[in-house]
């Protein structure tokens, strides 16, 4: 892995490395995390929030050839040649563990994530659109059904340069209202204000506009409220 600081394209200058095991042939960034697929080595999980040190968080054996990985949210999705699409639960980067695999046919070479599809590049069967609700992890049978209970958990990743995710769920129907609120307590971004049906849910951050810093966000369902703290690093 080579990070390269390109703040003057004309003059790219490299600012660290990391030697992975294994032929480095994809990566995805999001927050501190760059995830490499390293060939038969699978899934690297390397931490580059200081750049010019990088170092390995965790890494996730996929079984085959790891040629390509997309990330959203806490799973990774990678395209692993002979073993087609594996979904790798991230949100624990030091214990990574597959959610579930489609597969593709033939030999999964690319991968890319949109909201909830997946697009995997099949050698010979050309291009594979997946619904990314197939993949509910097996082993929690309660994933299957309604949730249980109101749940807030917290964001993933944290802290993060720019875009975080927020997960919650509604064991029943709910007005819900999920806002951002900075340090002073003044109103950053309202994500959620509207009703929603019992389910999971998780919802996007983009912090591209606001200083580094703590940040608090708020969920209010019915009677269920909680508050939590995350923090952008820029």
């Amino acid at each position: 892995l080579r990070i390269i600081d390109v703040s003057t394209p004309s003059s790219p200058v490299e600012v660290g490395f990391f030697v992975t095991i294994g032929y480095a042939y994809g990566v995805a960034v999001s927050g501190i995390y760059a995830y490499v697929a390293a060939y038969e080595e699978g899934l690297r999980i390397i931490d580059v929030s200081t750049p010019s040190n990088p170092t390995e968080a965790g890494f996730f054996d996929t079984g085959n050839r790891a040629y390509s990985v997309a990330v959203s949210g806490n799973y990774a999705y990678v395209a692993d040649k002979w073993d087609g699409l594996r979904i790798i639960d991230v949100s624990n980067p030091s214990n990574p563990t597959e959610a579930g695999f489609y597969d593709t046919g033939s030999a999964a070479w690319g991968v890319a994530v949109s909201e909830d599809l997946v697009y995997v590049a099949d050698m010979h069967d050309g291009l594979y659109i997946i619904r990314n609700d197939m993949f509910l992890s097996i082993e929690d049978d309660n994933h299957l059904g309604i949730p249980i209970e109101f749940a807030f958990n917290q964001n993933y990743p944290n802290p993060f340069n720019q875009v975080t995710t927020i997960s919650y769920q509604l064991p029943k129907s709910a007005f819900v209202k999920l806002t951002i609120y900075d340090i002073k307590g003044r109103l950053v971004k309202t994500l959620v204000n509207e009703k929603k049906n019992a389910d999971y849910y998780i919802v996007e951050w983009n912090a591209g506009s606001v200083c580094s810093g703590i940040y608090f966000y708020r969920i209010e369902a019915d009677d269920f409220m909680q508050v939590k703290k995350c923090l952008v690093v820029k």
